[in-house]
C-alpha cells in the first residue's frame, strides 16, 4: 500500500496535492497524509482534505515520515531540515532544479536522499510538469515588462508602450532568447499585446517552424506586427540588443544550464529604459547578472539603464491554478506507481523509464546523467545505485 505525505510549502503558496485529487488517491487504496494548512494559501481547506479522506498531521516527526514511501511537495529543496532524519527508502518528489541548486544537491547527497524531479519526467520529449509553470511564467512577462516599461517603475523609461495607439506610434521591439515553452508562450502574449518580436535560439529547424505556427502567423496580421528569427550568436544577439525595447532570455531543459547568457556588459548595448527579464531562474539563469533568484519583493535592479527584472517561482503567484494542475499530474503518476505490480517503490519506479529517468539522487548518488553532464559530476545509473 502507498502511503503519501503531503507537505505544507515553505515561502510559496502552492500545493502538490488537492482535496478532489486525493479523494481519487484514496479510491485506489492509497494512504495519504497532509500537513496541517498544506493547502491553505491555494484556496484549501484542512476539513475539505478530512472530507477527501486524508489525515491531517500536525508536526512532521521521524516517527511520521518512517511510515512514508513518498513525502510529496511542490518545491523539493525547501525542506531541508527533514533531509537529516529521513530515510534513504522515502522519496521526495517534486521540483528540484539542481542544476542552479548544487548546495542542495550536495546536500542530499550527504544525507543519501533519494529522491524525484518532476521537471524531469519527460515522455517524447513533452515535460508534462513543466508546461504549466512555463505558461504562467511566458504569459507573464511581457505583461511584467510592459510596467516597467512605464516611468511609474523605471526612472530611466520614456513610456513606451507595447502596441503603438496611433499612426505616428511604433510597435514596441521584443527579443526572445532560447527556446523553451515560456519563451514561446511569451511571444504569443507579446505579440497579442500588439509587439514586434524577435526570436533567437541555436536550432533553425525551430526557428522555421516558428515562423509557420499558426497562432504566431494569425497574431501578426491581427496587429500589423512582425515576427522574425534570427540564429544564435553572440554577434547576432548584441546587434538585436541595440533596437529591444524588452529581452526575454528563457532556458531549453530543466536539467541542462543555458548556453546563450546574457552578460552585464552586453546590457550596456539596449537602450536606456529597456527592460531585460529571466524567464530561467529555476533552472540554471539564463545570464550572468544575478547572483541568486529573487523573490517577488527584491525582483528588481538597474544596470547600464536597463531594468533588469528576475523574479523566484512567477507560478507560485498564482497558487491556485498551478496547484490544480500539478496536482492532477502527481495523482496520474500516484496512481500508476500504486498499481505496479513490483515489490517495493523502488522497483516499480526502475521498471517505469519516464520515472527512473527523472531519479535525481539515489542513496548518495546523482542518478540524472543531464545533470551530472552538465556540471560536469560523477553519474551513477539507478540500477547501479540500487545494488
Amino acid at each position: 500500500m502507498l502511503r503519501i505525505l503531503v507537505l505544507k510549502e515553505k515561502k510559496d503558496n502552492r500545493v502538490c496535492l488537492i482535496p478532489s485529487d486525493i479523494k481519487k488517491l484514496i479510491e485506489n487504496k492509497i494512504v495519504v497524509y497532509v500537513e496541517k494548512n498544506a493547502g491553505l494559501t491555494a484556496g484549501y481547506t484542512d476539513q475539505e482534505y478530512i472530507s477527501a479522506g486524508a489525515t491531517i498531521i500536525n508536526k512532521v516527526t521521524k516517527e511520521v515520515i518512517d511510515k512514508i514511501d513518498i513525502i510529496a511537495t511542490v518545491t523539493v529543496n525547501r525542506n531541508k531540515k527533514l533531509f537529516t532524519i529521513a530515510n534513504p527508502n522515502i522519496f521526495f518528489w517534486g521540483y528540484q532544479y539542481l542544476v542552479n541548486n548544487t548546495k542542495e544537491m550536495y546536500f542530499m547527497l550527504k544525507n543519501n536522499i533519494s529522491s524525484i524531479g518532476i521537471e524531469a519526467i519527460s515522455k517524447d520529449s513533452i515535460y508534462e510538469f513543466i508546461i504549466p509553470n512555463e505558461k504562467i511564467k511566458g504569459s507573464y512577462a511581457p505583461i511584467l515588462a510592459a510596467d516597467y516599461l512605464s516611468k511609474a517603475k523605471n526612472k530611466f523609461a520614456v513610456g513606451q508602450s507595447i502596441a503603438k495607439i496611433d499612426e505616428n506610434g511604433k510597435n514596441a521591439n521584443f527579443t526572445i532568447l532560447n527556446y523553451s515553452y515560456s519563451g514561446y508562450f511569451a511571444a504569443i502574449q507579446a505579440l497579442a499585446m500588439g509587439a514586434n518580436v524577435t526570436y533567437i535560439d541555436q536550432d533553425d529547424e525551430i526557428l522555421a517552424d516558428l515562423t509557420k505556427d499558426k497562432k504566431i502567423v494569425a497574431l501578426t496580421k491581427a496587429f500589423n506586427s512582425t515576427f522574425k528569427t534570427v540564429h544564435f550568436s553572440h554577434e547576432n544577439l548584441v546587434e538585436e540588443m541595440k533596437n529591444t525595447n524588452v529581452l526575454i532570455a528563457t532556458n531549453q531543459l530543466p536539467t541542462v544550464k543555458t548556453v546563450a547568457k546574457i552578460t552585464n556588459g552586453m546590457l550596456e548595448s539596449m537602450p536606456k529604459g529597456s527592460v531585460f527579464v529571466d524567464l530561467a531562474v529555476e533552472t540554471g539563469f539564463s545570464s550572468d547578472v544575478e547572483t541568486k533568484p529573487a523573490n517577488i519583493k527584491k525582483q528588481f535592479q538597474t544596470i547600464s539603464g536597463v531594468a533588469c527584472v528576475t523574479i523566484e517561482h512567477i507560478s507560485s503567484l498564482f497558487p491556485k491554478v498551478i496547484s490544480d494542475a500539478i496536482s492532477g499530474l502527481n495523482t496520474k503518476y500516484f496512481i500508476q506507481l500504486a498499481k505496479s505490480s513490483e515489490k517495493s517503490l523502488i522497483d516499480s519506479i526502475s521498471k517505469d523509464k519516464t520515472l527512473s529517468h527523472a531519479v535525481m539522487t539515489y542513496r548518495g548518488n546523482l542518478t540524472n546523467s543531464d545533470i551530472a553532464s552538465s556540471l560536469s559530476l560523477k553519474y551513477t545509473s539507478l540500477a547501479t545505485a540500487k545494488k
